[in-house]
């Protein structure tokens, strides 16, 4: 695997300014990322990235590859060892063997699905002890924790425990919608949460889950379906994306079953 090198001006000249400027959209990255203390380079054919900073943005399409390989390679190429990988690849045979250089921080997929493709689900029956309603969270904090930390922190050690305070920034935030904040009910029990957000460009559900002893029982899916009908009668949302584990086999079952596609997956790496 070879490394071609290349600065602002030999992106211009060798055509690759436009590759460049379609993989900061995927990485978010702003247009100052493109053209200050930032290095570029391709790594055969597919594999392109930027070192901005001592961090690293690698993306893979329709590769085989070895994480590791790329890493090494990279860290020699920069002559540093405390280098920080964020690698995102689409379709890719991707090899990630341990290491004593780094650990993972992150192994997640981003999925969407185009509300217009999403059929009403009024043939799904609901039973009578379930309920669903969106909620205004500044007036019910106390749910929104305990439900949240109940979901998430019992087998989920990456996601620590939710307070007041977090939901008083969250509140304030630029990305929380207050109309799309849902709460599934069983004989008015609270058993599941989700949410609506918009991340800069894109509207994303966070925080989707099923408290653990209630899963596995089809919740999860009616709680999905009713979330993306509401939306969809809402009319303001035309795309929806989400973030899930890729060890979290279940959920991406259910979200590819309602009709969710796979649109890259994302791995963070931190030099050790």
């Amino acid at each position: 695997m070879v490394i071609r090198s290349f600065n602002l001006f030999r992106l211009l000249a060798n055509n690759e300014f436009i590759n460049f400027y379609n993989f900061k959209n995927i990485f978010e990255l702003s247009i100052a990322n493109l053209f200050f203390n930032t290095s570029y380079f391709v790594m055969d054919e597919g594999i392109r990235g930027i070192n901005k900073n001592s961090r690293v943005y690698i993306f893979i399409k329709d590769s085989s590859v070895s994480i590791n390989e790329i890493i090494n390679i990279l860290i020699n190429h920069y002559n540093n060892k405390k280098l920080n990988f964020e690698i995102k690849y689409i379709n890719s045979n991707i090899k990630l063997d341990n290491s004593n250089k780094y650990i993972m921080q992150k192994n997640f997929k981003t999925m969407e699905l185009e509300l217009n493709n999403f059929l009403n689900f009024n043939s799904i029956c609901i039973p009578n002890d379930i309920k669903i309603s969106t909620i205004d969270i500044s007036k019910n904090i106390d749910l929104r924790i305990d439900i949240q930390n109940s979901i998430f922190n019992s087998n989920d050690k990456k996601r620590r425990p939710i307070d007041k305070n977090y939901i008083y920034k969250e509140l304030n935030s630029r990305y929380f919608l207050k109309d799309y904040c849902y709460v599934l009910f069983d004989n008015n029990i609270p058993i599941g949460y989700g949410q609506i957000i918009k991340d800069k460009r894109f509207y994303y559900l966070v925080n989707f889950g099923i408290i653990d002893e209630y899963r596995g029982k089809g919740y999860g899916n009616i709680f999905l379906n009713y979330i993306l009908n509401d939306i969809k009668k809402k009319n303001e949302i035309k795309i929806l994306r989400l973030n899930v584990d890729n060890y979290n086999i279940p959920a991406i079952n259910l979200y590819k079953k309602i009709g969710f596609y796979e649109i890259y997956n994302t791995i963070t790496l931190k030099s050790i």
